[in-house]
């Protein structure tokens, strides 16, 4: 498959089609690790390992988390959000302190 390098910004860009992204599981966005063979005259492009999977999560369950928050991210954000405003609803008074000394007091509604 040829494909045209082209300048956008300050940066060389080639456009990887649709149909050899979906495969990998690629979209924009999606990390890539790029290894340049010299010797060869080769550049090859690759999923780059997941952060979460190299900490010992399995990259499959990894993968469905991050679709289910993309999908609901507006809920989950609105959720968020209205968790938040039940905590400032709340009032509770907490005393910090360091060695007998009052260091900090917040008041928090209840």
């Amino acid at each position: 498959m040829v494909r045209k390098i082209f300048k956008t910004g300050n940066s060389i860009v080639v456009a990887l089609p649709k149909d050899v992204l979906d495969p990998l599981r690629l979209a924009e966005g999606a990390e890539v690790d790029i290894q340049l063979d010299q010797a060869l005259g080769v550049i090859t492009i690759a999923p780059a390992p997941s952060r979460i999977a190299s900490r010992g999560v399995d990259e499959d369950f990894a993968r469905q988390v991050s679709e289910f928050i993309d999908q609901y991210r507006p809920a989950l954000e609105a959720l968020a959000r209205a968790w938040r405003e039940r905590l400032r609803q709340r009032r509770l008074t907490c005393v910090y302190a360091d060695q007998g000394q009052v260091v900090r007091s917040a008041e928090l509604r209840r």
